[in-house]
Formats: C-alpha cells, sequence, structure tokens
C-alpha cells in the first residue's frame, strides 16, 4: 500500500523545523529584540540603587549595640527592601529573556523531531499493510 500524503508531509516538515527552527531563532531574533538597551538601563539603575541603599543601611562607626541590634548593624530599611526588589525583578527580567530564545530553539528542534518520527512511523506502518 502507498503511504499517505501526511507521513510525507511530516517528514518533511519536521527536518524543516530541527534545521531551520534554530536558525531562524538566531538570525531573526537578535538578542536586542528580548532584551532592549532601556532594560538594560533599568537593570544597571536599579543595581545602583541597590549598592546605594546598602551602603545607607550600613552602620556608621556606631558602638557595638547602638544602633538597634546587638552588633551595632541596623535593621533592613523599607527602601533597602525595596531596592532590592527592584533589583531582583530586573535580574529576573533578563534571565527569563535570555532563556526565551534558548527554548524557542529547543521548541522548535523537538517539535521537529517529533514530527519527522511520526512521519518515519507512518511510512512504516503503511507499507507494512
Amino acid at each position: 500500500m502507498k503511504p499517505p500524503l501526511w507521513t510525507s508531509l511530516a517528514l518533511v516538515v519536521g527536518l524543516l523545523l530541527v534545521v531551520a527552527g534554530p536558525l531562524t531563532v538566531w538570525l531573526f531574533l537578535p538578542a536586542q529584540a528580548v532584551w532592549t538597551n532601556a532594560d538594560a538601563e533599568k537593570l544597571s539603575q536599579a543595581g545602583a540603587n541597590l549598592h546605594a541603599a546598602i551602603h545607607a543601611s550600613l552602620p556608621h562607626k556606631h558602638a557595638a549595640g547602638a544602633a538597634g541590634t546587638p552588633d551595632g548593624h541596623d535593621q533592613p530599611t523599607a527602601e533597602l527592601a525595596a531596592a532590592r526588589a527592584e533589583y531582583d525583578r530586573q535580574q529576573a527580567r533578563l534571565t527569563g529573556s535570555l532563556a526565551r530564545r534558548d527554548w524557542l530553539s529547543y521548541g522548535s528542534t523537538i517539535l521537529g523531531a517529533l514530527l519527522a518520527s511520526a512521519g518515519i512511523a507512518g511510512y512504516f506502518l503503511a507499507r507494512r499493510s
């Protein structure tokens, strides 16, 4: 029996996805598309604000125990907590942006391999019957 048309289509589309999928992601989705200069500036500013908040919360030649805790260190202020939260949020956006390109590439490769496998399996099953 002649194999159905879907087996050939699945094989061709699957192989195209395996080969061209990652290339397309890397060629047409540059890093600047997912992480812009404005995003980099926000991360840089959040880092600078966190640095400033950390230094502002450090004790300034306090005697031991004079700043509210037994070792002389001030408790974290609301400004420090807000700066840390903003920095963590911007850092998570960077990590997510970098991972998005990788997962698009991996996803197209996996989908292509599954389609090609289905096409090959369908071809051999159709020939057997």
